[in-house]
């Protein structure tokens, strides 16, 4: 999987299709559209609200592509997806401000159609990319439907599809399912076995199901308490090191991915936690806060990760937003040994796992002083997650599979560590100038010498930046190990799930 913002995406040129969706006037009612009931959920009413307040500071979409072999039926691909848009009703819906509150617009399954317009042919994958970033741009917020733009880039021997969605509409789990649902449902639409794709949730019962959780929240819940003791003592630092950026300044945004981990090593280290009684996530994020601490002297690692919410078995498949932001905070032990920081770790994730399904807006609704500490600007985060059993994840690597994001300015640090089949990659986003390179490459190797003490093996050089291992787009595909089956997953906390972008951009 590759991970990486827009201006960096550089693919095959070929024919351009857009696959449009449309619906009859009568459904869109002036393009107000009916009014729903149920309202946003609270990361929706945030991002929505950011964008009204500063619609040029750009949407905040996410996007995801891959291949598919051989010459596409453009017209079953068309089919294919209206009958997905038709499953997820996040993705027929958006939102119109009602003076201070916000109204759903949804449309019904049936009123939803897709058909194909071709846009010639691009000579270089910078034409396809210029036209993907600009259409992005001007079709895709979460006030208007559709909120997203659908399409492929067609080839004789392969096509490369492509889907862009307001973050109002999706989450990273959300964008990893669009890869297996549109193969199946293309298959079936060309005369292959039928999709036997499972029951979709509804995106609105969570909506419905949060908002019944915000009403019941005492300002005295324990959850609560912990927002409000650690928002009490600030937001943590937005990186250990120096970044180059002056007080309230963003710089444009920087992806860099690396392979810290190959299969092997994956498993050694996944033993290695065990053998200490903690997690595969609870080491990694203790490496990372050993590598914080031993480059910056920092005693606390501090840390907002990104929590799914899709504890109930029927929203697994669901398209939507299904995330909370957790603090996650631990002392470094005395001794700095990796096993102490490990399951110092651990024990830090699990408190966040009890509070994922609180929701911290409705924290600061009821503690409206807390909310100060957060201000208005979108804070760095942490994520982890284990993506090896996400379908289709096996076929990834040969369809290049990957996320693109629209590159917003940060003003921090972002770490992605994401476990796949073939290890362990980690995905950095940081301000793009010299000082904040310097500091997050020195980190890199720093935190890669850790992990190769706690597996015990020699990972060969800790290069990091040109001359490493880092990737720059989908054409610098790495050498993945076997397809094997790994050893089953290690008390992996809710808290430690996918958000590939904080909230707001990517």
């Amino acid at each position: 999987m590759l991970v990486f913002p827009i201006r960096d995406y550089l693919t095959e040129p070929g024919e351009l299709v857009e696959f449009r969706a449309s619906a009859p006037a009568s459904a869109l009612a002036g393009g107000g559209g009916p009014a729903h009931p149920v309202g946003a959920c609270d990361v929706q009413a945030t991002h929505v609200r950011r964008y009204l307040t500063a619609p040029e500071e750009g949407h905040g979409w996410l996007a995801t592509f891959f291949d598919l072999p051989g010459q596409v039926d453009v017209g079953a691909l068309a089919r294919a997806w209206q009958a997905w848009l038709r499953r997820h009703d996040a993705l027929r819906t958006w939102f119109t401000a009602d003076g201070a509150g916000l109204t759903r617009r949804l449309l019904p399954p049936q009123a939803v159609t897709v058909h194909p317009v071709g846009l010639g042919v691009r000579a270089s994958g910078e034409a396809v990319r210029t036209w993907m970033h600009e259409r992005f741009a001007e079709a895709i917020n979460p006030v208007t439907w559709p909120g997203f733009v659908a399409g492929a880039v067609l080839r004789d021997e392969k096509s490369t599809l492509f889907f862009a969605v307001d973050h109002a509409h999706t989450d990273g789990c959300s964008l990893a399912r669009v890869f297996s649902e549109i193969r199946a449902l293309y298959t079936a639409e060309t005369g292959g076995a039928p999709a036997r794709l499972p029951e979709t949730g509804s995106h609105l019962d969570y909506c419905v199901a949060e908002a019944r959780r915000n009403a019941a929240l005492d300002p005295a819940h324990p959850v609560a308490a912990r927002w409000v003791d650690f928002l009490g003592r600030g937001l943590p630092a937005s990186f250990a090191l120096p970044l180059g950026v002056d007080p309230g300044g963003r710089h444009p945004s920087v992806y860099e991915t690396v392979d810290l981990f190959d299969l092997p090593q994956a498993e050694a280290f996944a033993r290695a936690c065990r053998r200490g009684g903690s997690s595969f996530a609870a080491g990694a994020v203790g490496a990372l806060a050993l590598a914080e601490h031993e480059l910056a002297g920092t005693s606390h690692y501090r840390r907002l990760m990104v929590a799914h919410t899709r504890g109930e078995r029927r929203w697994h498949a669901a398209q939507g937003w299904f995330v909370n932001l957790v603090p996650v905070e631990f002392p470094v032990p005395r001794g700095r040994s990796f096993a102490a920081t490990a399951t110092a770790a651990h024990d830090a994730l699990g408190r966040a796992h009890a509070m994922a399904e609180v929701s911290p807006a409705r924290v600061l609704e009821l503690h409206p002083a807390a909310a100060l500490a957060l201000g208005n600007t979108v804070p760095p985060v942490l994520s982890y997650v284990d993506l090896r059993h996400t379908p289709g994840s096996r076929d990834w690597t040969a369809a290049r599979f990957g996320v693109l994001g629209s590159g917003a300015p940060v003003s921090g640090v972002s770490v992605w560590l994401w476990r796949l089949w073939q290890g362990l990659r980690l995905t950095v986003a940081y301000p793009d100038n010299p000082v904040a390179r310097d500091s997050v490459h020195r980190y890199v190797r720093h935190l890669r010498r850790i992990l190769d003490a706690a597996v015990g093996e020699p990972q060969g050089a800790a290069a990091y930046g040109p001359q490493g291992t880092v990737e720059h787009g989908p054409q610098d595909t790495p050498a993945y190990g076997p397809q094997d089956t790994p050893p089953p997953a290690v008390g992996v906390p809710r808290a430690a799930a996918m958000e590939p972008a904080p909230v707001g951009g990517v």
